[in-house]
């Protein structure tokens, strides 16, 4: 049976109404709570935002109009891509992303002794936040030499000198806030607590 032209149209509308007023948005809220603040969320956004345009495009238009259907599907897969991608910018930073931050003040030979997540991805009363300590079997002072390159070159600053916990908040310019905190526990162990937020 042939689809008759009103019928192309109505096909158009009803899918085009699902397709950006309830699928965009549901897949817009999934990537917010899950995958878009990842360390590389924008390129999962950007694939499911692309792929989600192009099959809306495609399943909207009908056979019949070939070359519409391509232009819609291929509009729709740029615009699903800058939405994906604009998601990812401001969606809250994940665990994983948070943790990412932390190895970055790290050595290998540190041991992991506790690491937590507090906080939530909706930011209600506070976003989520990473605290991760680390028992290091060197002094203080070497601790804090090994960190001072790291520290410099995230623009940490030391409000509190020479008491402890020395204590160091690093901004970096991004979007996450990370502090840094090294206490003797005793002789020749030295405790760092470092914890990753967004700023």
């Amino acid at each position: 049976m042939t689809e008759r032209p009103v019928g192309r149209w109505i096909r158009v509308g009803v899918l085009l109404a699902v397709g950006l007023g309830v699928l965009f948005p549901v897949l817009a809220l999934v990537g917010w709570f899950t995958f878009s603040g990842g360390r590389f969320g924008w390129i999962p956004s950007l694939v499911a935002f692309s792929a989600l345009g192009l099959v809306i495009g495609w399943a909207a238009v009908s056979p019949h109009w070939a070359t519409a259907r391509k232009l819609t599907s291929i509009t729709l897969a740029v615009i699903g891509g800058i939405v994906g991608i604009a998601i990812a910018h401001f969606a809250p930073a994940t665990p994983g992303r948070l943790r990412h931050e932390i190895e970055a003040f790290t050595q290998p030979s540190w041991q992991l002794t506790d690491d937590r997540v507090d906080g939530n991805v909706s930011c209600f009363d506070s976003c989520t936040s990473v605290t991760r300590e680390y028992h290091v079997n060197a002094d203080v002072r070497d601790v804090v030499s090994t960190l001072r390159p790291r520290l410099t070159r995230r623009h940490c600053v030391q409000p509190t000198v020479g008491i402890e916990p020395l204590h160091w908040a690093c901004s970096g310019g991004g979007d996450i806030r990370v502090s840094v905190d090294v206490v003797r526990e005793h002789d020749r162990v030295t405790v760092v607590s470092i914890v990753a937020s967004m700023a």
